[in-house]
């Protein structure tokens, strides 16, 4: 797999002479409690294989996006040592996935995207509850950079549309009024 991955993506990125940015992969390496392997076998089995995707794309002139949901925390110093420049998402309901924590920990080194939680405030809250967790998003992540603020997940069916919009009306308001 990594062998057609390579081939496909380099492909693409010669095709594309230059216009990309950002190179996206991914794959769930977490669950909801914790990684789906141990450290030890992830840096065995998957990160030499990740690092030869991350090295094409940096060959490229491409920053790493890397996707993966759920508790990755134990991955994340990994990830950063083969070239990862962007966590895709923040899964903050997950455990160990505090963005706070996260942003501390490793803020200087990567941009985390995601966070505005999917699993209970979006789907469940009131627009003022979306508004105060981006209001908290804004106060404790963003300064200094490293945040592109979104969903922590992809956007579902039950989602008020509304509860999707206040997290940009927001975040628009507030960066306005900096």
């Amino acid at each position: 797999l990594t062998n057609y991955y390579c081939e496909t993506s380099g492909r693409m990125f010669d095709a594309a002479h230059g216009k990309l940015d950002i190179f996206y992969t991914g794959d769930d390496y977490g669950t909801q409690v914790a990684p789906f392997i141990s450290p030890r076998h992830f840096r065995e089995f998957i990160l030499p294989r990740l690092k030869r995707l991350y090295d094409l794309a940096k060959s490229h002139g491409l920053y790493v996006m890397q996707h993966s949901c759920g508790s990755v925390r134990a991955f994340i110093p990994d990830l950063i040592s083969i070239g990862l420049d962007v966590l895709d998402p923040v899964q903050v309901r997950a455990a160990g996935m505090d963005i706070v924590g996260l942003k501390r920990d490793f803020g200087s080194q990567i941009t985390l995207h995601g966070s505005i939680d999917t699993q209970r405030t979006l789907p469940f809250g009131t627009t003022e509850d979306v508004r105060n967790e981006v209001l908290q998003r804004l106060r404790d992540v963003a300064p200094g950079g490293g945040l592109i603020l979104c969903g922590s997940q992809e956007y579902t069916i039950d989602i008020a549309p509304e509860n999707i919009v206040t997290i940009y009306d927001t975040a628009c308001e507030v960066g306005q009024r900096a």
